[in-house]
Order: structure tokens, then sequence, then C-alpha cells
């Protein structure tokens, strides 16, 4: 397929395109047309109409994930009507993810993980995807067609419509403040695209415009009516990738085909019930600190203020990117600071931070509590250092500050969280030893550093 009436040329960078168009003349024009043309091949996949399982067993699957798959015709985006057909599914997925998200942080989840996703793995058709990893096969199928069932009945709710349309606007927004300063590869990867799908290449300020024109306008009944539609009943294939060691403990083919198409819940669907995020994220702190001192970096204009806790404040202005904050906080230390005993507990402490929440909102009433704001603040802890990452933007900063000091003074751990974070360690370690990689890895390791505690993989032995 390396023809010429095939290619496209794509560059994009810091030199005049006069320039560009006569080099690629120079270097290409030489070569000879193909005396039959050919067209680009199209591989289209027929849909699946009769549901259908396929049970994958394989030594190196290092844990058991259950996907269940519909499929859509895929249309591409060429107007502004297809734009909007996209963005109600976005949402749609969206709802049915944060859902799950939450049944996964609960003290009773019926899986170590579950996710709801959109895919498009050829190019005439889309994939509507529900995948779960189970601590008990049918407990877990059980639960995830239960809230299909109770999305496709009762829809979503004003609020988690609201919350995600904010976020998407949001996210457009930022993309048109920093249209300015854009990366080379950010550009090229929009052309290619554009070439190999055929569809538009859509500008910063067009995507922006459209999604202030287009996010308003769409409704709840719009949503409502996607959601009935995004699965074609229990959905169409489902597949079963287990490790070949475990593959009896799991059904068959036909008992999955079986419990799967004959699935009715034992109880009553009710609607799904929000709860009330109503609080603020952060009270006023109860004491205000100061600043000790202030002086400047030498051979700078820079300022450097030191507040009564010892922590120095850094603040510098750039005209690099319109509208945007970056931060780093750091300090020196880390995991260097714990006892080999404790290092593992160490190395999992901010999984059990994300997986718990801050100031007693959970992870998935945070992401609500923040819609329609750009900020994000990362905690991390490495061998030598500890500290945040962060950016926002200006009229963001409040929320971002406050998230700093939460980080500080209100990390929430919950138990729930312990127990969901260490199944989802014991299943990913269970499977550790299947994979080649991690085998070839481990020896490396051994070879380098003998059994320090302080370069192990997550193995069973390192979870206990």
């Amino acid at each position: 397929w390396y023809r010429p009436e095939l290619m496209t040329v794509v560059i994009v960078g810091d030199a005049e395109s006069e320039y560009l168009t006569e080099e690629i003349l120079k270097a290409l024009s030489d070569i000879p047309a193909s005396q039959e043309k050919q067209k680009s091949p199209v591989f289209d996949v027929p849909l699946q109409t009769t549901p259908d399982v396929l049970v994958f067993a394989d030594p190196e699957q290092p844990y058991p994930i259950f996907q269940i798959m519909d499929q859509k015709f895929a249309t591409p985006v060429l107007t502004k009507s297809d734009l909007h057909a996209e963005l109600v599914d976005t949402i749609v997925t969206q709802v049915f993810y944060l859902r799950l998200m939450e049944i996964s942080q609960s003290a009773d989840s019926p899986w170590v993980d579950a996710a709801a996703l959109s895919q498009n793995l050829v190019k005439n058709v889309d994939l509507h995807t529900l995948a779960f990893i189970p601590k008990d096969f049918e407990t877990g199928l059980d639960a995830l067609l239960t809230e299909l069932i109770r999305l496709q009945r009762f829809g979503v709710t004003e609020s988690e419509l609201a919350t995600i349309k904010a976020d998407l606007i949001a996210g457009a927004q930022q993309l048109w403040e920093g249209r300015n300063n854009r990366h080379s590869t950010t550009l090229a990867d929009d052309l290619v695209y554009s070439a190999l799908d055929n569809v538009p290449v859509i500008s910063p300020e067009d995507t922006y415009a459209l999604f202030k024109e287009i996010i308003p306008s769409i409704t709840k009944s719009e949503i409502n009516a996607a959601a009935k539609n995004w699965f074609t009943d229990k959905g169409t294939l489902f597949i079963a990738a287990i490790p070949e060691n475990v593959k009896d403990e799991y059904p068959s083919k036909d008992e999955i085909l079986s419990l799967w198409q004959n699935f009715e819940p034992s109880q009553p669907v009710e609607p799904y019930a929000e709860k009330d995020l109503s609080t603020d994220l952060m009270g006023i702190p109860q004491k205000r600190g100061t600043v000790i001192a202030q002086e400047s970096l030498p051979g700078t204009d820079i300022q450097v203020y030191t507040l009564a806790n010892g922590a120095q404040i850094i603040p510098y202005e750039t005209d690099f990117k319109a509208n945007e904050i970056v931060f780093k906080a750091i300090s020196k230390g880390g995991l260097s600071l714990v006892s080999d005993k404790d290092y593992p507990s160490g190395t999992i402490a901010l999984d059990y931070l994300n997986y718990s929440g801050l100031n007693g909102f959970s992870p998935t009433e945070l992401q609500q509590k923040l819609s329609g704001k750009l900020v994000s603040v990362s905690p991390y802890i490495n061998d030598y250092s500890e500290g945040l990452d962060g950016s926002t933007v200006q009229q963001d900063l409040e929320t971002a500050m406050q998230l700093i000091n939460l980080h500080f003074s209100a990390p929430y751990f919950t138990d729930d969280a312990w127990l969901n974070l260490m199944n989802l360690a014991q299943t990913m370690a269970q499977g550790h030893y299947s994979q080649p990689q991690n085998v070839f890895a481990d020896k490396i390791t051994e070879v380098l550093y003998s059994n320090d505690i302080r370069k192990s993989a997550l193995t069973p032995d390192y979870v206990k």
C-alpha cells in the first residue's frame, strides 16, 4: 500500500510552506506514478445481531476480565448534527462510567473494577462496552446488568447531565485558551487523522464555539432516549478473557450465554439516587497564615516568600500559555525516610488516599463537586521527595488552593477504600508471574539488587 496515489505528506513546524513544498517536490517527484491506480482497502465488519459468547483462556492472561459489547454502525463526524449526536453518546457513556465507579468504591462492591466506554476498532463499527473484573462472576454480572437496566429504564438525572455538560465545555475552553501554544505534534496528528478518516479538522476556536452552542441545547429527554438505545437489550457480544489455570472456576460458554440473556433483576430496580453535595468543598480555615520573610533570588527579580510554618512560596509570571497556572510543591525525603518494613505501605499510601477522597467527599463526589472547573492537584511520593503537582486557570485558582490545603489538612481514609484497594492489588498480583515480561524483569532486578524490598514488583508476597 506504499504507493504515490495513497500517500499524504503532513509537515508541521517552523518553516515556510513554499520552501517545504519545494523540498518535497525534489525528494518525491521522481517516484513514477503507478501504472494501475489503487484505492485504499475498506475492511467492513458486519454487526453482531445474534447474541454470542467468546471464552478466551490463556496462560498469560493476568486476571479474569469480562466485556459485554453492543455494536452500532459508525457515523463519521462531518456536520454539526453529527457532532451533536457524538456529544450525546459521550454524555451517556460518561454517566454510566461514573455510576460504575461509584459502585466500585462502595464497601460491598461486586467487582474489583468496572467501566463503561465507547471505542472504535474498525472504521465502520462503534462498540459500546461494559467491562468488569469480578469478585464473584454471577454477582458482578447481575450488578452490571442491573445498572444497564436502571439507565435504560430511568435515564440520567438533571444533576448528572449538568455535571458532564460543564466538564465538556470547560475542556473545550481550556483547548481554546491554549490555541496559540499547541504543540506541533498535536497539529500534525489532527491532520493525519483527517487524511486517514476523511473527517474535517476542527480548530480550537470552532470546537469551543460549537460546544458552547450545542451542549446547552442537549436535553435530558434526548439523553434518556439515547440511553435506551445505548445497548440493544443486553448487548450482542460477550467476551470472557480468563487465565488458563482458573478457567474451570468460571461458567462455560453456554452457561454464560444463558445467565446473560435470561437475566432478570431479583429486586425491583429503582431510579438512581443522588447524594446531597451542597456542602462546601472546604470551610474557612480557623487560622490565617502569615509571611515572615521576603527576599529576591540573587541576580533575578524572582521573589521568595517564607511562611510562618516554614514553607517557601516562589511565584513567577510567564506569558507562555494564556490563562494557565502550573505549580509544584516539593519537600525532600520521600520513601527514603520509611523503614523497609513499612516501604510497601508507603508505596500504596497515595492510592489509598485517591480511593478514599478528601474532606468527607468520595472520589466520585469530588469529581461532581469540581465539575466545570479546570483544576488538577496530584500528590506524589517518590524515593527521595514528596509533594504536589497541579495546574489550573485564573478563575479556578481559589478551588486549586482549597484542594492543596485539603490534601494537607483533611485527607480522607476509609475502610471501604482500603478493602477495595487491597482487592485490586491482590487481583493484579495474582497474575504477575503469568506474564513472561514480568518474570524477565524480576530476574534482572534480582541480579542487580538481590531481594531488596524497595525494588520489588507487585507480587503476591509484596501485597501481603
